[in-house]
């Protein structure tokens, strides 16, 4: 809030600041986060070699298979890098959203809420502010090998983008009017859309690094930090704990896999393998690529151990319709959405 607000009294500050909160994410949270997939691995296959090795096997071929999609087609490369993001950003915001409010989703309901939290994250910048993200993408794919986008094309994209978040939209709000009938359901609702209209508010005003970066190190992060810590100290976690003491605990966590990460950023931006001049758009297309490489095993990762409760709608009404007719009014359960 304290960003939107500055970006619509004093502009000039979030323009000359824009790259700031993606930068810092490659060492502040953002970054660190991610490279605790180790400890989780080991944490969750901690007396079962063989499981481990399976796991750790599997995390290296999505990370190869996603480095080579990006050199062997730098478009298709950024378009999964787009849709990756999109679930994983999406669906881990309405995981939390399910937690804080014990509002059990159906499985269609969470995955349209999901595309459409994580499309207002990805694509709301390419409308509000196109030639930038041009301009970044653009860097991206020529230091993957390939030739820029033409504007047309990206001109189709936003497009696309527009009637995706519209689309996904509509049906966000379809399946919460659907399901008011409860305090719980009500206030998941309010919430959310809260939630919703605050991102599309915040990517109109803000330049595209500076909310992506301040999103991803601000929120997302956070959030996730949060949920690793649980999970790898288990019934172990203090019963009084600051807030910032996880931050701490998952950073040790991460060091085997993030400064070998961190050296390898360092030695091709020193080496330059491309020849490049060095511009921070450039150093920014660099740190997109390492991300789009990292996003894909790092979801594998996240969709396997931090899997929601999901109930199968269809089953979960012919169940409410049977015990409904067995209990007072201010008795019957829920209804899913």
């Amino acid at each position: 809030m304290v960003a939107i607000l500055t970006g619509l009294a004093f502009p000039q500050i979030i323009e000359s600041a824009q790259y700031l909160p993606f930068l810092l994410s490659v060492v502040v949270l953002g970054m660190t986060h991610g490279a605790a997939d180790f400890a989780l691995i080991r944490k969750r296959h901690a007396s079962n070699r063989a499981s481990q090795a399976l796991w750790f096997s599997t995390y290296a071929l999505i990370l190869i298979a996603s480095l080579g999609l990006i050199y062997a087609s730098p478009p298709l490369g950024l378009l999964a890098f787009a849709v990756f993001s999109i679930w994983h950003f999406g669906s881990s915001d309405i995981k939390d959203l399910t937690t804080e409010t014990q509002v059990i989703p159906a499985k269609s309901a969470y995955a349209i809420r999901s595309l459409f939290r994580g499309s207002l994250i990805v694509l709301s910048p390419l409308i509000f502010h196109p030639a930038s993200v041009e301009s970044i993408f653009n860097e991206w794919i020529g230091l993957s090998g390939g030739i820029p986008l033409a504007p047309s094309l990206w001109a189709d994209f936003r497009f696309v983008s527009l009637i995706v978040i519209s689309v996904l939209g509509t049906f966000t709000v379809g399946f919460h009017l659907s399901s008011l009938q409860t305090a719980k359901h009500r206030r998941l609702f309010s919430i959310e859309t809260g939630e919703n209209i605050l991102l599309l508010v915040a990517s109109s005003i803000l330049t595209p690094l500076f909310f992506v970066g301040l999103y991803f190190i601000g929120w997302h992060s956070i959030r996730h930090t949060h949920h690793v810590d649980h999970r790898l100290l288990g019934e172990r976690k203090p019963k009084r704990s600051s807030f910032f003491a996880p931050f701490g605990r998952v950073l040790a966590r991460s060091i085997p896999l993030l400064v070998p990460a961190l050296l390898l950023l360092g030695l091709l931006l020193v080496t330059n393998p491309w020849n490049q001049v060095w511009t921070i758009d450039r150093v920014v297309a660099l740190i997109l690529i390492f991300y789009a490489v990292v996003t894909p095993p790092h979801e594998f990762i996240v969709s396997n151990l931090f899997r929601p409760r999901l109930k199968n709608a269809g089953n979960q009404s012919r169940d409410l319709a049977r015990r409904s007719s067995h209990k007072p009014e201010n008795e019957r359960p829920a209804p899913v959405i």
